[in-house]
């Protein structure tokens, strides 16, 4: 198992197809799965056609907040799986938080990697895969990108060349560009933020099951907010 942490867009996604690309080249089967719940009949497939990928999008969808019967059902097909089994598993998710620690263990998860924004060198380096080969001067650009989503790098590049009308992409067009984007790029931080709101949580530590859920019988060892 391999787990890829996240924001959005930070490239968890493409970084699983490009595996999978290169996984067949060499003759391996790639299995795609959008619902982690369904990772017991997925692989018990890739078992047969093996050897094979499963990559697995967005686990804390399914598997995010407190363990349960289906939880359990997934981490025990994933003690099932063997190494001459030859399947890999690639996950994805926006919120290793959430994801049960049991899961992430080494045995089920055997490498972590966490994706986070590119700092002013990698940032750089995105710049120059989106632009012309001739621009060599990006000012301050890079600098101005670093800690952006990909994407959002992306558009700079973008934004640049279509400042100049197909002309040369120079420095400033460069600085502009990620001045704008970069003020885009902080509103949607905002806006990801807000989409978390406090929900109230209540811990019970003991109670009659035939007692109302609303019962003064239920024990309440705490209370809290958590963002979900």
């Amino acid at each position: 198992g391999i787990l890829l942490a996240g924001r959005p867009g930070t490239g968890k996604t493409l970084t699983a197809r490009i595996a999978a690309s290169e996984a067949m080249a060499r003759g391996w089967s790639v299995w795609y799965l959008t619902d982690s719940r369904g990772i017991e009949a997925a692989l018990d497939t890739a078992r047969i056609y093996a050897p094979a990928v499963l990559i697995v999008e967005d686990l804390d969808r399914s598997m995010g907040g407190n363990r349960d019967g289906a939880t359990d059902r997934i981490l025990n097909a994933l003690d099932g799986l063997e190494r001459e089994d030859q399947v890999v598993m690639i996950a994805t998710t926006n919120a290793a938080e959430a994801l049960p620690a049991a899961l992430i263990r080494p045995g089920r998860m055997d490498s972590v990697l966490v994706f986070e924004e590119p700092d002013e060198e990698a940032a750089a380096k995105l710049l120059a895969l989106n632009l012309p080969d001739e621009v060599t001067d990006m000012g301050t650009a890079a600098a101005t990108c670093a800690g952006m989503l990909p994407a959002a790098i992306a558009e700079v590049a973008r934004r640049a060349r279509l400042h100049t009308l197909g002309g040369v992409v120079d420095a400033t067009a460069l600085e502009d560009s990620a001045l704008a984007v970069r003020s885009q790029h902080a509103l949607l931080e905002r806006a990801e933020e807000s989409d978390k709101p406090d929900v109230p949580t209540v811990r019970i530590i003991s109670g009659d099951s035939a007692i109302p859920a609303n019962s003064a019988a239920l024990s309440i060892v705490s209370t809290g907010s958590v963002k979900s």
